[in-house]
């Protein structure tokens, strides 16, 4: 996905002159409805034939799409159309969702943001490929390559163990889970969480009688409202700005620096810093730092980024003096040069920042919080959302400078950075430590049949009871519930 992104910041640069700005605008910016139209179809195809299969299935779109960039002849409208490819074959949110799936407890904070992170190292690829071969067709002959040899990964990757309990293969899943934990590891309870979320999934469809209609699903709190807040939390991260610096970095910098090599160096730079922000946020998730912290810190650093941003616009677009002598025109070219340095600096101090927050936690909660048989529609759903956010950004930030002007522009982003932070700190949930089944009852408002035998049974087996240690089994029921949440028969 971050080599789509970043690709427009080396290939409108080198487009031909007779390529008109509006042309280049939705060149960089389509590739946003290709994805709208794949997020939209790719949860019912994950739900049916897997996340594996989704994702091979996806990538040959992907591979479709650089080809056709390759050979797109000049062609404005076959460089839509590759871009449209691209967009269509990147499924962000079916790679996180099964990433998710198969990572356990302990190590879902961290490899959780695996792909927040590959993102980033797309988008920095792209960039120093650029600059090395100055030409983009070689950059795309390169990702070409690359998605074959994913595609190739995905033949031999095992499947989703969640995916398969809730498609009742459940010998499959054991095989699944001994792939991933060792041949050594203990699968029996992991294998008996699973289940147990997905018998939550089973009672709800009774509920709702979801074979027939399965949108009401939707109409349950356990559904609409982590929905609700992956959705709030994408639209306050895009529309403070990221993906605007990111697509026409190249273009940004062209226009501050000078020196043939110093707009590609710079953008190089602004990769290396949002991997390093990403890396930074794996480290504090790893120190168990609170993600409620971590993403308001984040919001208040891009505040003040923005801040900056639009207060170097101002004085550029309004000199207080006009340079009358030498020593004067000195000063302005100082004065010009510090200009440069700071909308420089607070770029990639924006970066930095979303990287460590806003851009990593959002993608962790998207696979944590849903139910696991509605999680690739909802991650779809979410996704669709960003697609529409991104090509909105992207296609209206070069024109926003020309027609309101930076100050007006980058105010505007820094108002929802400060939406960001209260959300941050107000709405955003902590799921440290939690398993699939506990994250099935974070927002399931409706009380669920429990027998009474049941919770005799269960009690019977909690640690340090009397048959605790005959029993040798651990509490599997009432995991995760509170007494408010029990119906007794």
């Amino acid at each position: 996905m971050g080599a789509t992104l970043s690709f427009s910041g080396i290939f409108l640069p080198q487009l031909p002159e007779s390529f008109t700005t509006s042309e280049k605008s939705w060149i960089a910016s389509i590739s946003n409805i290709g994805q709208l139209i794949g997020a939209l179809i790719s949860g019912f195809v994950s739900n049916s034939i897997g996340r594996n299969n989704c994702l091979l299935l996806f990538n040959i779109s992907l591979l479709a799409g650089w080809l056709t960039l390759v050979f797109y002849q000049e062609n404005v409208y076959l460089a839509i159309l590759g871009r449209v490819l691209q967009g269509f074959g990147v499924m962000p949110s079916i790679g996180q969702v099964y990433l998710m799936e198969v990572l356990d407890t302990k190590r879902r904070e961290v490899f959780g943001s695996t792909l927040a992170v590959s993102i980033n190292i797309g988008i920095t690829l792209v960039y120093a490929l650029g600059a090395l071969t100055n030409s983009w067709v070689a950059v795309a002959w390169i990702f070409a390559g690359l998605v074959i040899l994913q595609c190739l990964g995905l033949i031999f990757i095992p499947k989703s163990p969640q995916w398969l309990i809730c498609k009742g293969r459940t010998d499959e899943a054991k095989q699944s889970l001994k792939m991933l934990r060792g041949p050594n590891a203990d699968i029996d309870k992991e294998i008996e969480l699973l289940k147990n979320a997905a018998k939550l999934n089973e009672e709800s469809d009774a509920h709702n009688n979801a074979s027939s209609n399965s949108w009401r699903e939707f109409l349950e709190p356990e559904v609409y409202k982590p929905l609700s807040l992956l959705i709030l939390v994408f639209i306050l991260s895009h529309l403070s700005g990221p993906f605007a610096v990111v697509s026409y970095a190249v273009t940004i910098f062209k226009r501050i620096l000078h020196g043939y090599s110093a707009p590609k160096l710079a953008s190089i730079s602004v990769g290396v810093i949002r991997i390093v922000g990403s890396v930074l946020a794996v480290v504090l998730l790893k120190k168990k730092f609170s993600k409620r912290l971590q993403m308001t810190s984040s919001a208040i650093g891009m505040f003040l980024a923005m801040v900056c941003l639009a207060a170097v616009e101002y004085v550029k677009q309004n000199p207080e003096t006009e340079t009358s002598n030498e020593q004067d025109q000195k000063l302005d070219g100082s004065q010009s040069t510090t200009v440069s340095v700071i909308t420089v600096i607070s770029s990639s101090a924006f970066l930095l920042f979303h990287a460590i927050g806003f851009n990593v936690i959002p993608m962790i909660l998207m696979g944590e919080l849903c139910p696991p048989k509605l999680k690739s529609l909802t991650s779809g759903i979410v996704m669709s959302m960003v697609a529409i956010l991104v090509f909105g950004v992207v296609k209206i930030f070069p024109l926003a400078l020309d027609v309101v002007g930076g100050p007006a522009t980058y105010g505007f982003f820094a108002v929802f950075c400060v939406g960001a932070a209260l959300f941050g700190f107000f709405l955003i949930p902590e799921t440290r430590g939690k398993n699939v089944e506990e994250l099935s009852f974070m927002y399931r408002g409706r009380a669920i049949t429990v027998n009474p035998t049941d919770i005799i049974a269960t009690t019977m087996s909690l640690p340090g009871s009397r048959k605790s240690s005959e029993l040798g089994g651990t509490p599997k029921i009432l995991r995760g519930l509170s007494l408010n949440t029990i119906k007794i028969n």
